[in-house]
C-alpha cells in the first residue's frame, strides 16, 4: 500500500537536503565538522481569522536548546522563508532585524507560543544567565514577522 509523504516530511526532506548541500559547498577543509542536521517543527503560527501565517522550526537543538530557528511558508509548491535566526542574528525579509551578543551566546530556549508570535530567551554560556524576552510577532500592517518592542 503506498502513502503520499505528509508536507511536513517534504518540508523536512527539502531543509535537510538544503542543509547538507550548503555544508558540502562550504566545507574548504577535511578538519571542518559537519553541522546537525536535527530539524523539527515546533509550532504552526496563524492570523486571528485562523489563516496560517508560517511553520516554526528549530535546527541544531539539543535539549530544548536550539542556535536556529526558521519560519517558513509554501506558496504555490515553493518554500518562502518568513523570518530566520541564524545563531546570532534575526532576520526577516528587509534584512537584519536584530543582533545577539555574540561573546555570551549559548542558544535559545522557548518561552511561549502564541496563535501569532514566539517568545523566547537567549542563554548565556553554560546555561548562565538570559536575555529579556524576546517576542517574534506578525505585523499585520507591514506582513511580515519582526522583533515586538513593549514599548510600541
Amino acid at each position: 500500500m503506498k502513502t503520499k509523504p505528509t508536507l511536513s516530511l517534504i518540508i523536512f526532506l527539502m531543509f535537510s537536503s538544503s542543509f547538507t548541500n550548503s555544508y558540502n559547498t562550504n566545507r574548504s577543509n577535511k578538519n571542518t565538522k559537519r553541522p546537525s542536521e536535527n530539524i523539527k517543527l515546533i509550532h504552526i503560527l496563524k492570523d486571528k481569522k485562523g489563516n496560517k501565517l508560517g511553520d516554526v522550526y528549530i535546527e541544531n537543538f539539543k535539549n530544548d536548546i536550539f542556535k536556529r530557528l526558521l519560519i517558513t511558508i509554501v506558496k504555490a509548491g515553493k518554500i518562502d522563508t518568513l523570518y530566520f535566526i541564524n545563531e546570532c542574528q534575526f532576520i526577516n525579509p528587509k534584512g537584519i532585524n536584530m543582533k545577539y551578543p555574540k561573546e555570551n551566546f549559548n542558544g535559545y530556549k522557548i518561552d511561549s507560543f502564541t496563535d501569532d508570535s514566539i517568545q523566547l530567551f537567549g542563554l548565556g554560556k553554560n546555561s548562565v544567565g538570559t536575555s529579556d524576552p524576546i517576542i517574534i510577532k506578525w505585523n499585520i500592517k507591514k506582513r511580515l514577522f519582526e522583533i515586538f518592542y513593549t514599548s510600541e
